[in-house]
């Protein structure tokens, strides 16, 4: 065997691992994650895990204001006080198992309003002391 048919053979091995590793790939993707069969449906899982991630980007939002000297310690407190009574509305929606479709527009209206607080704290000419 020359080098020729050597480099062509590794050549067709190598598409051929890369195309059963796409396919496979694929049809992991294509699967639903676990849904933890107790009380709470899929739905709810998913919902709340949306509240749940909005939260920590806002949290984190929040923090990032703080470090950096856009938020003061009283527009910090006032965020972080709106987002403990969003946390309070999302137990609240949990507390029967499920979060209803009414339950989550609510939530999102919080946190949009929340989002837009934190906005426009972060941007107007109130700076912290450093």
């Amino acid at each position: 065997m020359n080098i020729s048919n050597l480099s062509k053979i590794v050549l067709i091995a190598s598409v051929a691992v890369l195309a059963l590793g796409s396919k496979s790939f694929a049809e992991d993707s294509n699967q639903k994650p676990e849904v933890n069969q107790g009380e709470k449906s899929g739905k709810t899982d998913s919902r709340e895990a949306v509240i749940n991630q909005r939260q920590e980007n806002q949290d984190k939002r929040i923090d990032q204001g703080v470090k950096n000297g856009e938020l003061t310690k009283k527009e910090a407190r006032k965020l972080e006080r709106e987002q403990a009574h969003i946390e309070k509305m999302e137990n609240k929606a949990e507390a029967d198992g499920k979060i209803t479709k009414g339950e989550m527009r609510r939530i999102e209206k919080a946190q949009n309003k929340a989002s837009a607080d934190i906005h426009r704290k972060k941007h107007n000419d109130r700076k912290s002391k450093k």
